[in-house]
């Protein structure tokens, strides 16, 4: 054996649950590319969590604060639209609006870009996980949305260039950061 890892050179693909104590092994120095969705699962807004969402949005940054310490892990922006985040706008009747997912979901994605920097951010479809929430098309303007404010080359490592890097893909070009940065709601 010449000390690699059984995962050198792949990526790993990890979700976890708030304060899932297991990512440390496959995030440790020298464990090879991990990336991890880092959505709010189960114990963010249901079950025995349900109405602490500010106490458990505070303890879930110091996590992903503590997560973003390993170069090795990259973030999937993705799954805030399941049953499981207990969101207001989850099978809603009408629909949320773009504006309001958007509400919701923006401390969550916010914090990780601040912690792990667009280089080691990459927004992801949970769909059809996600279609309590809005439409495909619904989930990614809020995606867009949420980015108004960054510039193009953030834009462009969020929706694609990070997902390139960390599954080792040749993207010649990026249709989809032209056109208007939000579609119609």
């Amino acid at each position: 054996m010449n000390g690699k890892t059984a995962i050198d050179g792949l990526s790993v693909d990890k979700m976890l649950a708030f304060g899932d104590p297991s990512f440390e092994a496959a995030a440790a120095p020298g464990a090879g590319s991990c990336s991890s969705r880092t959505s709010p699962t189960n114990p963010v807004g249901v079950g025995r969590y349900r109405g602490h969402r500010d106490e458990m949005l505070a303890a879930w940054r110091r996590d992903i604060k503590e997560l973003a310490q390993y170069p090795n892990v990259m973030v999937k922006l993705g799954g805030l639209g399941s049953f499981l985040a207990g969101f207001a706008s989850y099978g809603a009747q009408p629909p949320a609006p773009v504006s309001q997912l958007s509400a919701e979901w923006h401390p969550y994605i916010d914090a990780c870009v601040e912690m792990f920097g667009v280089e080691r951010c990459m927004f992801e479809s949970n769909y059809p996980v996600d279609s309590g929430s809005g439409s495909y098309g619904a989930i990614w303007n809020v995606f867009k949305q949420i980015t108004n404010g960054c510039s193009a080359d953030e834009r462009s490592a969020l929706f694609a260039k990070t997902a390139a890097v960390a599954y080792r893909l040749e993207l010649s070009e990026m249709p989809l950061l032209r056109g208007p940065a939000l579609a119609a709601e």
